[in-house]
């Protein structure tokens, strides 16, 4: 195989410097143009990174109804600390303070569920759970969304 490395916003230059890498595979031109630079010689490769939201067909009907909700904001992943659901909450509370009545929905699972929740009631963030979204379920979850936020540290 060819050796490539993946890089993100935060590296000005490889991560791994030393290795015989063919190339990187970078998620913007920003990050090439720093990386060049940089003096970084490798090959570089765009990948976008993100959802492609022209793949999910927007005439379903919304999963969860929207109650009359000025905003719908949600995310949808595994509820791990390396997905950063945390942030989303603390979003959550600063936007209900300034948009009453807005819903913050949290799609997915995982080992952080428990804090999560305790995080937004101790915060007295209104922050909806929910649940595993079955594949074929995700198109309509996401129609149900004014806004998709997705937090991530990867």
């Amino acid at each position: 195989g060819i050796p490539v490395q993946i890089q993100y916003i935060g590296w000005s230059e490889p991560a791994l410097p030393n290795l015989p890498l063919d190339a990187l595979e970078l998620s913007s031109d920003f990050i090439a143009k720093l990386q060049s630079e940089n003096g970084v010689t490798y090959r570089h490769a765009r990948i976008d990174s993100g959802i492609e939201l022209s793949k999910f067909p927007w005439t379903v009907e919304p999963l969860i109804p929207r109650n009359g909700a000025p905003l719908v904001v949600g995310r949808l992943s595994r509820l791990l600390g390396i997905k950063d659901p945390l942030t989303f909450i603390e979003v959550a509370g600063i936007v209900q303070r300034v948009v009453p009545g807005a819903r913050f929905i949290i799609g997915g699972d995982g080992e952080m569920e428990g804090e999560l929740r305790d995080y937004a009631r101790t915060r007295g963030i209104a922050v909806e759970f929910a649940g595993n979204i079955a594949r074929e379920d995700v198109p309509a979850f996401l129609a149900s969304l004014d806004v998709f936020l997705y937090t991530s540290f990867c």
